[in-house]
């Protein structure tokens, strides 16, 4: 091979992981998402039929697997903005999306999933993160097949929280607080 070719491939994979360790958003991604969030507040009681609860997620038989994605990540934002996008809610769901200043549902979806990774990553105890990780797996064996995959879920999930860019927590830190008190309300 030659050296050209080797310096390009090492040039590509580098590029390729700075690209997956980018960051996510911005601090000003997080005051729009909890803009965002605060509009929609009472959504649900204009359209009852449409799904935005979270909870409602959790207390499937899926429960936590319905809130990640394959790798782990959290991906509620972006299966609630498609399901409502699937609704008669649609419409007026992209407006409040858009005048709250993201350039679309999926981008909304996508910047309110990284940042609640984000979240979890500067709110999760490393020991409880640990203690999951080393959980035995004969006393996993014991357990119901629904609890092991909701057991699997959250080692998944803890595992990305665990890669989480350094940059996007940095984005986060400073509006904390607001974001909390939004959760609050």
């Amino acid at each position: 091979m030659s050296k050209y070719f080797i310096a390009a491939l090492a040039a590509f994979v580098l590029a390729l992981s700075s690209m997956a360790n980018a960051q996510s958003f911005t601090s000003a991604d997080v005051e729009k998402f909890i803009s965002t969030m605060t509009a929609l507040k009472n959504f649900g009681d204009q359209y009852p039929d449409v799904k935005m609860d979270v909870n409602d997620n959790l207390s499937t038989a899926n429960g936590l697997q319905s809130l990640l994605d394959s790798d782990g990540k959290i991906s509620m934002f972006s299966t609630i903005a498609e399901h409502v996008m699937a609704s008669p809610a649609s419409g007026d769901f992209r407006k409040v999306i858009k005048d709250n200043g993201f350039a679309s549902v999926n981008g909304f979806g996508e910047k309110a999933d990284a940042i609640m990774m984000a979240y979890l990553a500067l709110k999760t105890d490393q020991a409880d993160m640990q203690q999951l990780d080393q959980m035995d797996p004969a006393m996993l064996s014991m357990m119901p097949p629904q609890v092991r995959e909701q057991i699997s879920a959250a080692k998944k999930m803890m595992q990305a929280v665990s890669s989480v860019p350094s940059e996007d927590i940095a984005a986060l830190r400073p509006v904390l607080g607001q974001l909390e008190k939004a959760f609050d309300e």
